[in-house]
C-alpha cells in the first residue's frame, strides 16, 4: 500500500500542497482530477521524489519513502511525465532498456533478466513491433506506450502518471487509457488527467484537488456531482449517466450572457434544434420549445438547460392539447423560429399552429436539407412548410438569428 499522510510540499520556499493524504492499494487506479495550479503534478513529484517535503510522510508498505535511496527508490515507484520529449534520437529498445538503471551497478551490463523484463514490458504495450524504430520517428500515442513501457521495465509495484494523455487525440487517449487499466492488474496507479469524463470511464476512484488540498475522495459516482464541479472547477455543469457504459458523464452548461432580451419559441425535433437553442440560451433569449416528444434529443438538450417544453409522450403524434398549448406559447413569444426538422404525420401540428401565426409573429425558418428529403408524410408536409416560408425570414444559421434579433431590439 502507499500511504500519505499530512503531507506538505512545494519547491523552495513555495508550498504547494496543504495537508494532503490518501491512500493507493495495487490492482488500483486512481485519479487526479483538478485545474490548473490545484496540485497535481505537485503530489506526483513529491511521491516521486522530484518535489521538496515539508512535513508529512509518504509510506510505501509501512516503509518511509523519503528514507530510501534513489535507487531503492526507482525498484518501488516509477514516473510516466507529463513531458516525453527525449533529447537523444535513441531506439524505441533503448529507451525501456533505460528502465532497468535502477537494477544495474556501475560496471555490470544488463542481463538476461533485464532484457526478458524489456520484451515483457514492450509486449505489455504493444510496442515490442516497434523496438528498433527512433522514438522521434514515433507518433504521439506510440511515443507514449513506449514511455509507459519503460517505467513498466522497472517492475515497480506503483506508477505515478502524470497527464498521460496530455496533447494526445481522443484515439490516443482512450488507447492509453485502456492500457493504463489492463496495467493496474499488476500495480497500483495514480494518475493525473484533465479530462473528467475519461477519468469517470476508467478511474476506480478519483481524487479532486484544488489549492493544494483534496476536496473530495470517492467512487465517480461519488465524486462527480454537480455540486463538486462547481466547488473544483468553478463551472456549472450537468451530470448523466452515459447510455453505451453506464459510467457517469458530465457536460458542461455554458455561460450565459445578456445580449438579447427577447422571448423566441422554437419549433424543432430529432436534434434540429441543439444548435439553435444552445445558442439563443448563450445569449440570454429567454427560448421555449414544443412541442417535442419525450426522449427526443432536441427534448433531452433543452431540458438540461431547464428551458420551458411543451412535451408530449414517446412515439406519439401531437395531441390537439399540446397543440393548443403551443399556440399559447407562440402568441406569447416575440419571434417564432422553425428548425430544418424531418416531417412525419406525428408532428404535423407544429407546422399548422405555426401556419396560423404567418403575417402576425416574425417568423424565422432556417434553411437546411432540401424538404423533399425530410418530409415523410406524403407532400402534405412540404407544402405546409412552403406556406410558412413564404411568409417568414429566411436565414442559413444560428447567426443570422442573432442579428436579427439584436436589430429588433
Amino acid at each position: 500500500m502507499l500511504e500519505i499522510n499530512g503531507l506538505v510540499a512545494g519547491y523552495g520556499n513555495k508550498i504547494v500542497l496543504r495537508d494532503v493524504s490518501l491512500s493507493i492499494e495495487k490492482g488500483e487506479l486512481v485519479c487526479l482530477l483538478g485545474p490548473n495550479g490545484s496540485g497535481k503534478t505537485t503530489l506526483i513529484r513529491a511521491i516521486g521524489g522530484f518535489a521538496d517535503v515539508f512535513k508529512g510522510r509518504i509510506l510505501l508498505n509501512g516503509k518511509p519513502l523519503l528514507e530510501m535511496s534513489f535507487k531503492e527508490r526507482a525498484k518501488k515507484i516509477a514516473v510516466v511525465p507529463q513531458n516525453t520529449y527525449v533529447e537523444f534520437s535513441y531506439r524505441a529498445y533503448d529507451i525501456v532498456m533505460m528502465g532497468r538503471l535502477p537494477y544495474l551497478s556501475r560496471f555490470r551490463r544488463e542481463s538476461e533478466e533485464d532484457r526478458e523484463m524489456v520484451r515483457r514490458a514492450m509486449e505489455m504495450t504493444e510496442t515490442y513491433n516497434l523496438r528498433e524504430r527512433k522514438i522521434d520517428e514515433l507518433s504521439g500515442g506510440e511515443r507514449q506506450r513506449v514511455i509507459i513501457a519503460r517505467a513498466l521495465a522497472q517492475d515497480p509495484e506503483f506508477l505515478l502518471m502524470d497527464e498521460p494523455t496530455a496533447h494526445l487525440d481522443i484515439n490516443y487517449q482512450i488507447e492509453i487509457f485502456s492500457l493504463t487499466k489492463k496495467l493496474r492488474k499488476s500495480t497500483g496507479i495514480l494518475c493525473s488527467i484533465h479530462d473528467v469524463n475519461l477519468a469517470s470511464e476508467f478511474a476506480d476512484r478519483i481524487l479532486m484537488m484544488r489549492d493544494g488540498r483534496i476536496l473530495a475522495e470517492g467512487s465517480p459516482e461519488e465524486v462527480l456531482t454537480e455540486e463538486n464541479i462547481k466547488r473544483v472547477f468553478k463551472i456549472d455543469a450537468k451530470v448523466s449517466k452515459n447510455p453505451f457504459t453506464g459510467r457517469i458523464f458530465v457536460s458542461r452548461i455554458p455561460k450565459r450572457s445578456k445580449r438579447v432580451e427577447k422571448r423566441v419559441h422554437v419549433i424543432c425535433g430529432g436534434g434540429s434544434g441543439i444548435e439553435i437553442i444552445r445558442k439563443l440560451w448563450e445569449e440570454g433569449v429567454d427560448v421555449s420549445v414544443g412541442v417535442l416528444n419525450v426522449l427526443d434529443s432536441d427534448h433531452e438538450f433543452a431540458r438540461n438547460l431547464n428551458i420551458e417544453i411543451i412535451e408530449e409522450a414517446p412515439f406519439s403524434p401531437i395531441s390537439r392539447e399540446r397543440a393548443k398549448m403551443n399556440e399559447e406559447m407562440m402568441e406569447d413569444a416575440d419571434v417564432i423560429v422553425v428548425a430544418p426538422f424531418a416531417l412525419g404525420k406525428g408532428n404535423l401540428e407544429n407546422l399548422k399552429s405555426t401556419l396560423k401565426f404567418v403575417g402576425k409573429k416574425r417568423i424565422i425558418v432556417m434553411d437546411g436539407p432540401p424538404i423533399e428529403e425530410r418530409d415523410f408524410t406524403g407532400g402534405e408536409g412540404k407544402k405546409l412548410w412552403e406556406k410558412i416560408r413564404e411568409g417568414a425570414l429566411r436565414v442559413r444559421g444560428v447567426e443570422e438569428i442573432i442579428k436579427i434579433l439584436e436589430g429588433e431590439e
